[in-house]
């Protein structure tokens, strides 16, 4: 919840002087997603409306739940919410959200039409190397132990002084290597999640540098993370303690972060003279897009390309009440746009191989009914704002669709020794469906020696699927004995189960090689 948002002055006087006492912006260095060097492309997508296409990923364990709500329509696995923890009265479910979170933990969360929620754990810095969270042990060890495969969020901002969680870097490192531990031991199928940093500016890169660098110092190993979460606000970063210009600068907004001594990082208008150009770029696709592809690059830079990736909150933070340009229908037009680009964007070489390449899985729109900024999806009372209004209309036009692929095939060993003779070989298969729905779609996976379509035999049984959307992984495991040394072909074909249309068939089949060879000096094969 983006109560960060309310330490600094800008030099504005009237109305919008009070706005600078909430926020200034920052923007980043470049005009575009290709200026980081990568070419992202939109997939397309099935649509309810059309039957054709519009521009309308991740390994958890999801519940089998009732597929219809309040709107008789399935549950979509990539539509998020931002609650209130105060929220009474609302119907999520029209929403179709497959999750929500309110920035608590609870231990008998609510499930409006199964969406998931989302645990967070809060964090306090307590001295130069102690901390705090709460819940405490006892409760989390209850909450994983009642709730397996829930996500849990480790922090909220730790990167946000004053007002959030405001934890230096070698100090999250710890804290997330208890929590993630403690958990993992209650509930081995947890989701832990890392990161929830405000933007993901380049200062905030190198804040996770830090913590990254931080946990393999002190463990010996790279950081374990099942999802990265971020914020996707676009803010000022200007040091309180340390603002250069307090005249010209405001250092309300997303501050420096704790840990890291620059008096600014990336700031919007720096001279903050009228029109105020900062404020008018709250909803900056350009800048939206560019901290997405900046994040997604630096993921696979620190080897977690396979690793989803949540925008976790975002939205239009400023009230029309104080910068009257910001109406609702100015609000939906950055919704509406944003959602085509996190449901479409993908990149070959960053993006999700088990959810198409996909930059981002999941996203979560602030708020439900937090008035004080804008964006909230209900007003007090309980019904639909301008805002909810476009948020359901939106929803309801998509297509709920399934798309397994098969997104890896491992041999061990991985090559045949020649003069060994008979060998036991284990087959390791990675399955993904980057389709969209919230419930589990569910089919058959097979592995033949030869191409099954040219009478290939079947190695070992059929091996049920059953995967969500959004990414949503299984791996299955064959042990194939008494393998001679020879040329061998591996096919691996997933088939959907009868009522379930997979909208792309032509990654249900994949091969891989598998030979002899004279020499023990062995490199992987992997198929991707």
């Amino acid at each position: 919840m983006p109560s960060k948002y309310r330490r600094g002055v800008c030099c504005i006087r009237g109305p919008a002087y009070l706005l600078g006492l909430i926020l200034c912006f920052a923007v980043v260095p470049f005009s575009s997603a290709q200026m980081l060097g990568f070419s992202t492309e939109l997939l397309t997508l099935p649509s309810a409306e059309t039957g054709n296409s519009s521009t309308a990923g991740w390994a958890t364990h999801l519940p089998l739940v009732s597929t219809a709500g309040s709107t008789g329509l399935a549950p979509l696995c990539r539509f998020g919410v931002n609650a209130i923890s105060t929220d009474t009265g609302i119907d999520l479910s029209q929403l179709r959200i497959g999750w929500y979170q309110n920035y608590t933990t609870a231990l008998h969360p609510s499930r409006p039409n199964g969406a998931e929620f989302a645990q967070t754990i809060r964090l306090s810095q307590t001295g130069p190397t102690s901390y705090r969270y709460r819940p405490g042990r006892a409760e989390i060890i209850q909450i994983a132990n009642t709730n397996p495969g829930s996500m849990w969020l480790i922090g909220n901002e730790p990167d946000r002084r004053y007002y959030q969680d405001d934890i230096e870097p070698h100090v999250y490192a710890a804290v997330y290597h208890e929590l993630y531990n403690l958990i993992k031991q209650a509930d081995p199928t947890a989701i832990i999640l890392a990161g929830s940093i405000v933007q993901a500016t380049e200062i905030r890169i190198r804040y996770l540098n830090m913590v990254l660098n931080s946990y393999r110092q002190a463990y010996g190993h790279p950081m374990p993370v099942d999802a990265w979460s971020i914020h996707g606000f676009i803010l000022n970063e200007v040091s309180c303690d340390k603002n250069p210009d307090p005249d010209h600068l405001g250092c309300s907004g997303a501050d420096i972060p704790p840990g890291i001594d620059d008096a600014v990082g990336l700031v919007l208008d720096p001279i903050d003279t009228p029109p105020h150009d900062w404020v008018d770029r709250n909803d900056d696709f350009e800048i939206f897009v560019e901290n997405i592809v900046r994040f997604r690059k630096w993921m696979a830079q620190n080897g977690y390309r396979d690793t989803p990736l949540f925008l976790s909150e975002y939205g239009v933070l400023i009230p029309s009440t104080l910068y009257r340009q910001f109406t609702p229908d100015r609000v939906n037009s950055f919704m509406n746009r944003t959602f085509d680009y996190l449901l479409t964007a993908a990149d070959p070489m960053i993006g999700l191989p088990s959810d198409g390449n996909r930059l981002v899985q999941r996203l979560s729109w602030y708020s439900t009914t937090d008035q004080q900024y804008n964006g909230y999806l209900f007003t007090r009372e309980g019904q639909l704002s301008p805002m909810g209004e476009n948020y359901r209309a939106y929803t309801a036009k998509i297509q709920g669709y399934t798309d397994f692929s098969v997104t890896s095939i491992r041999t061990d060993p991985p090559m045949l020794l020649a003069e060994s003779g008979p060998v036991t070989v284990t087959l390791q298969v990675t399955i993904g469906n980057s389709g969209n729905l919230l419930n589990p779609s569910r089919g058959v996976a097979r592995i033949f020696n030869g191409n099954p379509q040219n009478n290939g035999i079947q190695i070992g049984s059929d091996r049920p699927v059953a995967l969500a959307g959004c990414g949503q992984t299984q791996s299955i495991e064959v042990v194939w004995e008494n393998v001679e040394p020879d040329n061998y072909e591996l096919y691996v074909v997933i088939e959907p189960e009868a009522g379930t249309q997979d909208t792309d068939n032509t990654n249900n089949i994949s091969s891989i090689q598998l030979f002899p060879v004279t020499s023990q000096t062995w490199l992987p094969t992997v198929h991707r």
